[in-house]
């Protein structure tokens, strides 16, 4: 007998990355109270629910420049915003990085629209470090 049951569908993800400029910059304020600038690097939707990278503007004790936090965004109807709400599930955040690390590798956010700005390919070096992966981005290889 044939098998009738439907694949399982993979979840689209879809991965937009933002350049590390002033408009692009998140204050955020920790437990102690003070301050510190971090630059919204990309937004990950994925199961219906979405997420921001964010890296330092500069080297802090819990987390250092090139390294990213991610946050779920959860919007705020009283105050018609969002909120970022730190991610503390292991597996989900894995995830989450993977997705991005994917859409970067594959120089775009992997939305398949030839159009997509995140996905025109070059053929250019954009990140300088000597790989094609065309993200522009400056992050770390491995």
């Amino acid at each position: 007998m044939p098998n009738t049951k439907k694949p399982k569908k993979e979840s689209e993800v879809h991965v937009e990355f933002f350049d590390r400029t002033e408009e692009n910059m998140i204050p955020l304020q920790g437990d102690d109270g003070k301050e510190a600038k971090f630059y919204q690097v990309a937004c990950v939707d994925m199961d219906g629910e979405f997420y921001a990278l964010l890296e330092p503007a500069e080297d802090m004790p819990e987390i250092s420049v090139g390294e990213v936090a991610i946050f779920r965004l959860q919007e705020d109807k009283g105050n018609d915003s969002d909120l970022l709400l730190p991610l503390e599930n292991e597996a989900l955040m894995h995830k989450v990085f993977e997705a991005y690390l994917k859409a970067a590798a594959d120089g775009g956010c992997g939305c398949g629209d030839p159009d997509c700005a995140d996905c025109a390919d070059d053929g250019e070096d954009d990140c300088g470090d000597g790989c094609d992966c065309g993200c522009g981005h400056g992050h770390h290889h491995h």
